[in-house]
């Protein structure tokens, strides 16, 4: 999937579980790499700035919330309108505490 600029929200089934996302900013330098923010009920848990040219990891706790919210946008104002961020994963794990176990 390709993003310009985004916002997504969903409900979370409670208990223990981590978000992973893995995505890729193209390596041009006229590119604005993207802020992701990461919320759990409407607390902001995560922020990260993507680095071009390479596969960018988020690993999440999101354990025990109601609500998800992520919020994809420029972080720069550098050529904004000219940018395409490609995710290659967006899973849920349930039952994982800590980001990255199972």
């Amino acid at each position: 999937m390709s993003v310009r600029e985004a916002s997504w929200t969903c409900k979370l089934p409670g208990g223990r579980a981590s978000l992973r996302l893995e995505y890729g900013v193209d390596d041009r330098d006229e590119i604005s790499p993207p802020k992701i923010e990461v919320y759990v009920d409407g607390n902001q848990v995560a922020s990260q700035v993507g680095k071009p040219g390479r596969i960018n990891t988020m690993l999440v706790d999101v354990s025990n919330g109601k609500s998800l919210a992520l919020e994809i946008s420029c972080s720069t104002e550098k050529r904004c309108n000219y940018r395409s961020y490609h995710f290659f994963k967006f899973h849920l794990e349930p039952g994982a505490s800590s980001p990255g176990s199972r």
